[in-house]
């Protein structure tokens, strides 16, 4: 043995047994302390869609700080209308083309530009789980079920009978859908079940004046209007504030990520951050220098999440581990 033994075994014989138990569990607390100091404070990542004049381009920002991570994350778009996040999966719908591409969010690359290739006037799209619906408002003006792995229709009339179905969202087992008129006036809120596609309630929010766009928490819907957002409750349909979120400039997007707001205002190309409660401004100018930005979408990246449980787990095997010895 070496003198660094000898000299810990010395210096341990002098030490109770209890102490000397801490003193073991010591590295391993550590390392599940550093795992969970790893984990960044927020890790959000905002993706928004650009429409230019002949083509479209979908940016990669940082939530927190509106930092630019990748401008040009996703090129050779044309009018990309809506998009949907599942994972590191990125939907984005093309109104004009009558596709939807599945792209990778690390690296923008195309999964497959074409998964979708069954028609025109694409206007929403969201996914859950395996699970993605589109919206077409040119053929038939439905909502079509497929499925977000291999893009193979599971149910072209998942929801018929509509309008414009123009935006809508997903909050647990319901699906929302903004249903436009033809010809203008009010549109109406419907409520279904995500699941089967049956109504709710056609006519869950009605009257509601030039809505762009709609996102949905567990209790509140939000819905963007003509330079405002209202919210209404997700369960009874009740306006809950008729201005939540005033004075926006052309807003044409919206996501919510847990207490946030995330507005993409077209006109002046900027995204705005706000308290989903309250409507109070965070920062009304969290990105800015974009160009015609429309739909949007907040994501927490897995790795956050994954890092989290893992200083967990080797806290929990630390003390789990402290607990046997004790006992014997």
């Amino acid at each position: 043995r070496n003198n660094h033994q000898l000299l810990e075994m010395n210096a341990l014989s002098h030490v109770t047994p209890r102490t000397q138990s801490r003193l073991k569990l010591a590295p391993a607390l550590l390392m599940g302390l550093l795992y969970l100091l790893s984990v960044p404070a927020n890790g959000q990542q905002i993706f928004v869609t650009s429409l230019l004049s002949s083509t479209g381009t979908v940016g990669e920002y940082d939530a927190t700080t509106g930092a630019t991570i990748n401008a040009a994350l996703v090129t050779g778009l044309y009018r990309p209308l809506a998009i949907a996040l599942s994972g590191t999966d990125l939907y984005v719908a093309s109104g004009t083309t009558g596709k939807v591409g599945e792209y990778d969010t690390t690296s923008g690359n195309a999964i497959n530009r074409a998964l979708i290739s069954h028609f025109a006037g694409e206007f929403g799209v969201a996914v859950s789980g395996p699970n993605l619906y589109l919206s077409d408002s040119d053929q038939g003006q439905q909502i079509g079920e497929y499925n977000a792995l291999t893009g193979s229709l599971v149910n072209a009339n998942f929801i018929t009978g509509l309008r414009q179905a123009q935006s809508f969202a997903l909050s647990g087992t319901n699906l929302f859908v903004e249903n436009f008129p033809n010809g203008g006036g009010l549109s109406t809120i419907e409520k279904y079940d995500a699941t089967t596609g049956q109504v709710v309630n056609a006519s869950f929010i009605t009257g509601v004046n030039l809505p762009y766009a709609i996102a949905a928490s567990d209790s509140a819907l939000y819905v963007v209007t003509n330079n405002n957002i209202k919210e209404y409750d997700t369960n009874s349909g009740a306006l809950i504030n008729s201005s939540l979120v005033p004075g926006l400039n052309s807003p044409a997007g919206i996501a919510i990520s847990g207490p946030y707001l995330y507005v993409a205002n077209y006109s002046s190309g900027t995204i705005g951050e706000y308290n989903a409660s309250t409507g109070a401004t965070i920062n009304a100018t969290l990105v800015t220098g974009l160009v015609n930005p429309f739909a949007i979408v907040v994501s927490v990246p897995e790795s956050s999440t994954s890092a989290a449980w893992i200083g967990l787990i080797v806290l929990g095997l630390a003390l789990v581990n402290r607990r046997r010895k004790s006992a014997v």
